[in-house]
């Protein structure tokens, strides 16, 4: 059987000219392409650093975290002082929920490069999902010291001072990541989560509907809303953003379950 003429003329090619045409192609978003070439130059020279990390952001893109990880993995074989590379093998990781492992290169990679603010935020989130919040928080911190315009970090750090229990402050690193990025649609709605834990739920109603109206397709503000108006004693309410949860997202088991419970509170008015 013949060969497709791409594909001979990916194996036929200089592998730099192949490498630089991956990254031209990677560069406009044709993924398809780039990670054909990005595999043919692998298949060439497995050492080859750059295509290993190229292709293995392209498996990030694509959620396909095993295979980010193992060639992140290789990469780090090839060059273990990469910063980068430590940094994108942590995060695969933690995408595989493989975080403690995840917290290991993402302080590997602050070891090599102090100031990589992005491990410095992402090292933060593996340690808020391991629970270990004091740390996370001190980590949002310093990834702030040194970018303090970083609205993720400074919405990350909102959610850990929530989780412990700190929602006044919170709330104002929230709204600072606001001021920073007005239509921080995830913002808004953990505004609506702190305002609820502090008993505000009329508030909180108006929060994840500032988040609805950035972003319509949020299943999670419709079910917060559900349980807030349920919290309130307004079942009836609540309904109707139960189910505009589940047309948005189907099997989302949260929001049929708070359903349920609201057309039962209905029923037994």
């Amino acid at each position: 059987m013949s060969q497709p003429p791409f594909q001979s003329k990916i194996r036929a090619g200089d592998p730099l000219q192949v490498f630089l045409q991956a990254v031209a192609f990677h560069q406009a978003g044709r993924l398809q392409e780039a990670e054909q070439l990005y595999e043919s130059v692998i298949t060439a020279d497995g050492r080859h650093f750059d295509s290993l990390v190229r292709l293995g952001a392209i498996r990030l893109q694509q959620a396909r975290f095993e295979e980010a990880a193992a060639l992140f993995g290789r990469a780090i074989v090839v060059d273990r002082n990469s910063a980068e590379a430590h940094h994108h093998l942590a995060f695969a990781l933690s995408g595989l929920q493989r975080l403690d492992e995840a917290v290991l290169h993402y302080e590997r990679a602050l070891l090599i490069e102090p100031d990589f603010v992005e491990a410095r935020n992402n090292l933060g989130h593996a340690l808020q999902m391991l629970g270990r919040l004091d740390e996370a928080t001190a980590h949002y911190q310093a990834a702030l010291a040194i970018r303090p315009n970083y609205a993720e970090a400074r919405n990350n750090l909102g959610n850990a001072l929530h989780l412990l229990g700190r929602d006044e402050e919170a709330i104002a690193h929230y709204d600072k990541a606001l001021a920073i990025r007005p239509d921080y649609a995830e913002a808004h709605w953990n505004i609506g989560n702190a305002l609820r834990a502090l008993g505000r739920g009329e508030e909180a109603i108006g929060s994840y509907k500032r988040a609805l109206e950035i972003r319509s397709n949020y299943p999670e503000a419709h079910n917060s809303i559900g349980n807030t108006l349920l919290e309130l004693g307004r079942a009836g309410e609540a309904i109707a953003h139960y189910e505009q949860a589940i047309a948005i997202k189907p099997d989302y088991v949260d929001a049929h379950v708070n359903l349920d419970g609201a057309l039962r509170a209905v029923a037994g008015a």
